[in-house]
C-alpha cells in the first residue's frame, strides 16, 4: 500500500511540473522582447567601415577616432583584393 502512495505521489507532483511549464514559458518570452528593444536601441549607436586591400590581412580589432572597431566579415573582390567589414562603437 505504501508503494502505491509513493506512485501516486510521483505522478502528481510530475503533472504539477508539466502544468506549470507554460507559465515558464510565458514569462521567458517577455523578458526577450524587452531585450530586443534594449539591443535595438544600442544597435543605433553601431557605425560600419569597409576597407579594402591587396594583402588580404586585416587586424580583429583596433581603435580610430575615438571608435573601436571589430572585424565581421571579409570577402574577396573579383579584381583579386580584399575587403574587411567592420563594426564600430564609440568609446
Amino acid at each position: 500500500m505504501s508503494c502505491g502512495k509513493i506512485l501516486t505521489g510521483i505522478v502528481l507532483s510530475v503533472g504539477l511540473l508539466v502544468s506549470g511549464s507554460p507559465a515558464f514559458a510565458a514569462s521567458t518570452s517577455s523578458n526577450a522582447e524587452k531585450l530586443n528593444v534594449a539591443s535595438d536601441d544600442f544597435k543605433a549607436q553601431v557605425y560600419t567601415w569597409d576597407i579594402t586591400n591587396s594583402t588580404g590581412i586585416f587586424d580583429n580589432t583596433f581603435e580610430s577616432d575615438g571608435i573601436q572597431w571589430y572585424l565581421k566579415g571579409i570577402t574577396k573582390n573579383s579584381d583579386g583584393t580584399w575587403t574587411a567589414h567592420y563594426e564600430g562603437r564609440r568609446i
